[in-house]
């Protein structure tokens, strides 16, 4: 997952322990581009053989202000676009998102989920520094957290997640002439809490990503030339039970405390010739 060409991990809501979960952290009223790789991506992208979405948000300043609410029986949310002048604007969505009310209407087909909850804010500030020049900003936070009947052979009782997210996204690029150079930087940590029984497990993670890049246009030429530096540190702390059909008072429990770094270097660099306009 890519937003603005900077790798995004932990990119769902309602995670598991597996990381599985629901996509759903943008909203679409930013999306100026979405991109979709079944198989092998560009080269740019690195970090990945198989299997890419890449997001690019909007570029143009709104000629005048947009605010919208939104009211449903999934989530409550508003929609802010603002143009500061000529050159800048500043875009602001949050959704709130609580049980309740789902739960009265359909809840023989949430039996099982007591209750669930989430509340983000996104801020984007955008920058037309010249005429060839782009500045663009991305902050999103995230506190979520549900509860859900939690069944085993030995076990009957609540499984809980709560869940604290954030990163912050900034781009530069600046085009002169057949030209185009680019910086891109992502600071990033969640940490969420999981716990049934007598398993409590913490999962903190932390990333930061910077790139700088060139692009040469000159006649069926394209050169394209970067480097980036991905940093991904995992933080697991936890006490869970030692074997998997034995969980409730009593069973056997065992505690483990470890931290994953995660150091990927790139330098890339590729050329196109286009032998005819085809």
């Amino acid at each position: 997952m890519f937003l603005n060409n900077v790798p995004l991990y932990d990119f769902v809501r309602f995670s598991q322990l597996n990381g599985i979960g629901t996509f759903g952290i943008f909203n679409t009223a930013i999306v100026d581009e979405l991109l979709v790789f079944p198989g092998n991506p560009p080269l740019e992208y690195g970090n990945t053989t198989s299997g890419l979405v890449a997001i690019k948000t909007l570029e143009k300043v709104p000629e005048e202000a947009v605010k919208n609410v939104t009211l449903s029986f999934a989530s409550y949310g508003f929609f802010i676009s603002q143009p500061l002048n000529e050159k800048q604007a500043i875009t602001a969505f949050s959704n709130y998102q609580p049980s309740a009310l789902m739960k009265a209407i359909i809840g023989e087909s949430l039996e099982d989920i007591e209750k669930f909850n989430s509340i983000d804010l996104g801020m984007s500030y955008l920058n037309l520094l010249g005429e060839k020049t782009v500045l663009k900003v991305f902050n999103y936070s995230l506190l979520e957290g549900y509860d859900f009947n939690f069944q085993s052979p030995t076990l009957n009782t609540d499984f809980q997640q709560r869940k604290k997210r954030n990163f912050t996204v900034t781009n530069l690029r600046r085009q002169q002439g057949r030209y185009e150079f680019t910086f891109n930087s992502n600071l990033s940590f969640s940490n969420t809490n999981f716990t049934y029984a007598e398993t409590d497990i913490d999962l903190n993670n932390f990333d930061a990503f910077g790139s700088l890049n060139y692009q040469l246009s000159l006649g069926p030429f394209r050169l394209k030339s970067g480097f980036a530096y991905d940093y991904r540190q995992q933080h697991f702390d936890g006490t869970f039970y030692t074997i998997d059909y034995a969980q409730g008072p009593g069973f056997p429990t065992q505690s483990t405390n470890s931290t994953t770094d995660l150091i990927r270097p790139v330098l890339y660099t590729y050329l196109t010739y286009f032998l005819k306009e085809k």
